[in-house]
């Protein structure tokens, strides 16, 4: 793709990563084999403590169906195993990265005790389903909230991160989840005991194969190519990485509107935080949509939602009709509503008092060296307590109606300046969707949008920026802003027409209309809260911030990614004493380049010290 660094959206917002939502509390005894103590003998405690709204995030689910709810509880691990554990073990399921909630906590932020925060019960009807019916589904805690344990004996302590990047294994979880339904339906056994475990000797077998083809499916058209390793905890992904924007297009079009064939899963990127999402200007690593509703619809397309165009009686597609998806508008506006009152964490003095001289020296070597990209907001604002945020430096001059806001500005830079991997912006970029159904469904709905001469402008000003063919393919990137644009209008007339409907401008957080959708940048966020962000980089290619200050010869090419491990003295996490056993990030991988990004690291070793010391402060 040619390095075009803006380009006209005047009505298009793609979505792709960030929030989700978790399950109701229904007060049931919910216990059974898979229910376990914590497994590290260490007591839970917040990050943030006084998170009002924790509750919403971890309770309202947002239209996602992987498979069968019970089929899921029901089902073993792969492997023989005398004493048959479930897959749903904690033991299973929190070596794959996932959180679980401090046992005080557990039946207030879960609706099923044996589950890990962000994986849920989602009833609902998917596509065929005559009836509503219990599916398993992530939200958005599952891939955002982070763990770190540290401490040794009777002092170990387990500090869970609202709002965080997990170390969550997708790629494991998925290709393990797709082994143990494949060893169910081909060993006797094992089937006769899921049987009796589901509770449902009538049509276990119908459901069980319904959940293989589902998610065989689901991982036919997101081939990942791993490292060599058989273990199925391994991927080219690892922990805490996640190529989000191909699985979504994947799924989207390769898998239900058609367009495009499926692409291999070749770009993963660090998880997000999102503790100051509905602040940001904008969240992906791109900064590809600024309007959250569309934004979160991606992702929820992108955690196993479905999408399907409706058409008249003809057959034929009718953008008047709107779209078939399972997301949950009013839900989604809820969840990034609750991150309103998060903070970002704070350093905690058990990794070390801070030093306050070095400190007040490191926060003036961050305005000369990094202020100029990675401004401060939250340094003028009181954040968390309204939609307004008024204040200093850092902020943005963008205006909505029926308010003015103001937003956390965060710059963007070319992505062949900051010299960092280019392999996320040039594969995504470079994508297209093929299909004169779907080429006339789009030019049909930017005309109802915004008239057919603007519309005309538009689609000329995409075929200018080479984001249109002339065969009439486009941007997937494009095609899929496009898609989640059609879901939110759909849903706002759904809610009107049943009594509850929203405020179109509330539900975006009041973002005005985008004028410019960027493409080839890379964004630089404000860094409040980054000590607890590791590794780092849009690629995760630097696991300590003394690593992101030192020259590009001093920076580790190979090291071991130790999920919920943390160095307070480097600031990221624990690479010390690495196992074959554990997972390597190799930075001589394509897309794992650690290269680029050099500011601050000519500082003296005095001055690095400083600057480290502010940014575990901030």
């Amino acid at each position: 793709m040619a390095p075009v660094n803006r380009i006209l959206a005047t009505f298009l917002g793609a979505a792709l990563l960030t929030g989700g939502c978790a399950p109701i509390d229904t007060g049931e005894d919910t216990t059974d084999d898979t229910s376990q103590e914590e497994i590290q003998p260490a007591k839970g405690i917040w990050a943030t403590e006084d998170w009002k709204d924790r509750g919403d995030w971890y309770k309202t689910t947002q239209g996602s169906h992987l498979l069968d709810y019970g089929v899921f509880m029901a089902l073993e691990m792969p492997g023989k195993n005398s004493t048959h554990p479930k897959f749903a073990a904690r033991t299973n399921l929190e070596a794959l990265g996932f959180v679980y909630s401090p046992s005080a906590a557990g039946r207030t932020l879960t609706a099923d005790a044996r589950l890990p925060l962000g994986v849920v019960k989602d009833t609902h009807k998917a596509l065929g389903d005559t009836e509503p019916k219990e599916y398993l589904g992530f939200t958005c805690a599952a891939c955002h909230t982070g763990e770190l344990v540290f401490g040794t004996g009777a002092n170990k302590k387990r500090l869970l991160i609202d709002g965080g990047q997990s170390f969550l294994n997708f790629e494991g979880f998925a290709q393990g989840l797709q082994k143990a339904l494949e060893e169910t339906t081909g060993d006797a056994d094992k089937q006769k005991r899921f049987c009796t475990a589901l509770k449902d000797q009538a049509t276990c077998n119908d459901r069980l194969e319904a959940a293989l083809t589902r998610v065989s499916e689901i991982n036919g058209r997101n081939v990942v190519t791993d490292d060599g390793d058989d273990n199925y905890l391994t991927s080219i992904d690892g922990p805490g990485r996640l190529d989000a924007i191909t699985r979504i297009l994947n799924d989207v079009f390769a898998g239900q509107l058609g367009g495009d064939t499926a692409h291999e899963v070749t770009v993963p990127v660090s998880i997000p935080h999102v503790w100051d999402a509905p602040r940001l200007s904008c969240v992906q690593t791109n900064c590809l949509a600024k309007n959250s509703a569309q934004r979160n619809v991606g992702e929820t397309l992108g955690v196993f939602g479905h999408i399907k165009l409706r058409r008249g009686a003809d057959g034929k597609i009718d953008p008047r009709l709107g779209v078939d998806a399972s997301a949950e508008l009013a839900n989604l506006y809820k969840l990034e509503h609750s991150l309103v009152s998060l903070n970002s964490p704070h350093w905690n003095d058990d990794f070390g008092k801070l030093d306050d001289a070095k400190r007040v020296r490191g926060q003036a070597i961050f305005k000369n060296e990094c202020g100029t990209c990675h401004k401060e907001p939250y340094a003028s604002t009181a954040s968390g307590e309204d939609f307004v945020f008024e204040g200093g430096g850092g902020l943005t001059d963008d205006k909505g109606a029926p308010k003015d806001l103001q937003l956390w500005r965060v710059t963007t830079h070319l992505y062949t300046d900051v010299g960092t991997d280019p392999r996320f912006t040039e594969v995504h970029g470079n994508r297209f969707v093929s299909s004169p159904e779907l080429t006339t469904w789009f030019d049909m709905n930017l005309a109802g949008a915004i008239g057919p001469e603007k519309a005309a402008e538009t689609i000329a000003g995409l075929r200018q920026l080479g984001l249109r063919k002339d065969d009439g393919s486009i941007s997937g990137l494009v095609m899929l802003g496009m898609a989640t644009a059609v879901v939110e209008g759909t849903k706002l007339k759904e809610l009107a027409a049943a009594g509850t409907p929203m405020d179109k401008h509330e539900l975006e957080f009041f973002r005005a209309a985008g004028e410019t959708t960027e493409f080839t940048n890379y964004r630089a966020r404000p860094l409040n809260g980054i000590a607890f962000t590791a590794p780092f980089g849009h690629n995760g290619a630097w696991p300590t911030l003394v690593d992101v200050l030192s020259p590009e010869k001093d920076r580790p090419t190979n090291f071991v990614v130790r999920p919920r491990s943390f160095d307070p003295a480097k600031v990221g996490i624990d690479t010390s004493k690495p196992k074959a056993s554990e997972w390597h990030f190799d930075a001589t991988k394509p897309g794992n380049s650690n290269k680029g990004h050099l500011h601050g690291v000519d500082l003296p070793a005095d001055q690095k010290a400083d600057l480290l010391e502010y940014l575990k402060s901030i």
